[in-house]
């Protein structure tokens, strides 16, 4: 990287690399190292193992890209494979190689549901992440973002952008377009509702109240955020209940096609942190059997302007427009061309082998046994973290524990039958048994729903809105183990069970 010390054209030319004999040295170096202008020694190149989350990043875009291009990745026809008994599913990450399911009875299911150790709620769980600042915070200081300002005036703490990252109502993540860029994310889906299929008029929010009498205009369309646990469908159904008070039999909403685009603001909340709202629009009409009080509650025929208080208390007014009376309102009704094309990806994770040296010191963690027998090195132990294969804690009393975080699928289908990862199926052609539920390690600074979502979408491939979470039915259990591969401290095996139903 030391400008001073790189090659020079005519050194790289007679680099060993280029049009050697077979004695492997060129003819043009062997004369010129007589002349005594270069020696005979050429140094190799030092390559330089590329950064695990840097691979992942470039493949998500390119994938992006590829997308829209018209090379859409594969996604399963889930229902279809619902009804088989054996399915598998290519590996995105290895051209050839391949994952292997199959559909148990429950009874044949359950001895893969049984593990052992506590279980701990949620709230127990991520109130840990609050008590280690070195992951949150040391994330936006690696992106010179000033923590210092967290926690003063209006601003909320650090603790709470944790918690906020924990429960997964927002996510930090990377905007690949601009150089060192760590962004709050929050994910919103807005509604075009036409009020007929003809398309002639279409709801529109106005106008704000909040609960101390102050009102703001507004000129959007309906929406809300997404919740953690949810995936675009059950939230635009959520938004039919709430503003609406319709069931999403009420409408004909269309959800095999949505529009993406993101909006960035800066967050008073969090002062040097900008925010991106990455905005899902669907479409969707009326349907001409509503009755006659349903359509006057939300101003139809008529198009009246109408309100609804919503569960924090805030008022909402619509109002019904014409495609033509919302543009020069100025709405944003479509996201355009290469909007949909996102830059937002996972940022790095985990400790580089320095920085990992000086905080265990600093915890007086003993590091003589690394690297020693059965041990990994501490290098190794890095890349684990950077990998986000594993993560640090410190637990009530200030001592590290290292988390191992997994999120098993109990995935349902209609049949009642669960889904099981039975093998690994190389390029070759040889395979790795498994014989164990759906699983995936989760990240630091990822809920678990996102964690699961990710599982979805990237390794089995499904539509996320053919898969309805339960939040009400995930279990966390613990174990506390002394693992000889990480001496020095204790590692805590975290399974997160997430039952997921094949809508």
């Amino acid at each position: 990287k030391d400008e001073l010390q790189r090659a020079s054209a005519d050194e790289i030319m007679v680099h060993g690399w280029l049009h050697q004999t077979d004695d492997g040295i060129t003819p043009k170096q062997r004369s010129d190292s007589k002349e005594g202008r270069f020696p005979d020694e050429v140094h190799p190149f030092q390559h330089e193992e590329q950064n695990h989350s840097v691979t992942e990043r470039r493949r998500e875009l390119v994938e992006r890209l590829s997308n829209e291009h018209g090379q859409k990745p594969t996604t399963l026809g889930f229902m279809h494979c619902a009804s088989l008994t054996e399915f598998s599913v290519p590996d995105r990450r290895l051209p050839g190689a391949m994952w292997q399911y199959q559909w148990w009875d429950r009874s044949e299911a359950a001895r893969l549901l049984s593990f052992k150790g506590c279980e701990r709620t949620l709230a127990e769980v991520s109130r840990e992440l609050d008590r280690s600042p070195h992951i949150v915070g040391k994330m936006l200081q690696d992106y010179d973002i000033d923590i210092a300002k967290f926690g003063i005036c209006e601003a909320k703490t650090l603790e709470e952008l944790a918690s906020e990252v924990q429960n997964g109502s927002a996510r930090l993540m990377l905007d690949a377009t601009t150089h060192k860029k760590l962004v709050r994310v929050v994910d919103v889906v807005l509604l075009r509702l036409y009020s007929s299929h003809k398309k002639d008029r279409l709801l529109i929010e106005v106008a704000e109240k909040y609960p101390d009498g102050r009102r703001r205009s507004a000129s959007r369309l309906p929406g809300s955020k997404k919740c953690p646990h949810e995936n675009s469908q059950e939230t635009a159904i959520r938004i039919m209940k709430d503003l609406l008070g319709m069931s999403a039999d009420g409408a004909h909403l269309i959800f095999e096609h949505k529009e993406v685009y993101e909006e960035e603001m800066d967050s008073p909340s969090f002062p040097g942190v900008r925010t991106v709202y990455r905005k899902e629009i669907l479409e969707g009409c009326l349907k001409e059997d509503n009755t006659k009080e349903a359509l006057r509650r939300i101003g139809l025929p008529e198009g009246h302007t109408w309100s609804v208080e919503d569960c924090k208390g805030n008022t909402k007014f619509f109002s019904w427009m014409s495609e033509q009376q919302a543009n020069e309102n100025k709405v944003k009704l479509k996201a355009e061309g290469s909007e949909e094309v996102s830059g937002l990806v996972m940022p790095p994770v985990g400790m580089s082998e320095k920085d990992l040296v000086e905080y265990l010191q600093s915890c007086h963690v003993d590091l003589s046994g690394f690297g020693v027998g059965a041990a990994k090195s501490l290098k190794e132990f890095s890349s684990e973290l950077m990998h986000g294969e594993s993560s640090l804690l410190t637990d009530a009393v200030g001592k590290v524990v290292r988390v191992v975080d997994q999120v098993l699928l109990v995935m349902v289908a209609p049949s009642d039958k669960i889904l099981v990862e039975v093998a690994y199926v190389a390029p070759d052609g040889s395979k790795q048994w498994h014989h164990r539920l759906p699983v995936a390690k989760a990240r630091p600074d990822e809920s678990q729903f996102v964690t699961a979502r990710r599982l979805l979408q990237k390794q089995i491939r499904i539509d996320a809105n053919q898969v309805r979470l339960d939040p009400s039915k995930a279990r966390i259990l613990e174990e506390c183990v002394k693992c000889p591969r990480i001496p020095g401290m204790l590692t805590v095996h975290r399974r997160r069970l997430i039952e997921a139903t094949v809508m």
